[in-house]
């Protein structure tokens, strides 16, 4: 289902683009859909994150160890594709 709603905010800004704003440039489209984008990688990690929890149970069954993969999964994630970003745009090392 995660990965079905990441599927849904990337596909989003096309079908946005074409019927309301009728293909044309505009910066309130590129606003929106820049922010479906990010929006997308939510749960993006999340449907990772949770597929790594699946297959570790599969793996080590009963392990806690699991659980902190998978932890360890989502905060590599949420890192690369948000707080290293966020960080860049603030140093301004990403204008």
């Amino acid at each position: 289902m995660l990965v079905a709603m990441t599927v849904v905010l990337l596909i989003a800004p096309a079908a946005i683009h074409r019927i309301a704003f009728d293909g044309a440039d505009d910066a309130r489209f590129l606003h929106l859909a820049s922010r479906l984008v990010a929006a997308a990688l939510i749960p993006l990690a999340l449907g990772i994150a949770s597929e790594i929890y699946v297959a570790g149970v599969r793996l080590l069954p009963g392990s806690p160890v699991v659980v902190w993969i998978s932890a360890a999964a989502t905060c590599v994630l949420i890192g690369f594709w948000y707080a290293l970003p966020l960080g860049l745009r603030a140093t301004g090392v990403a204008r």
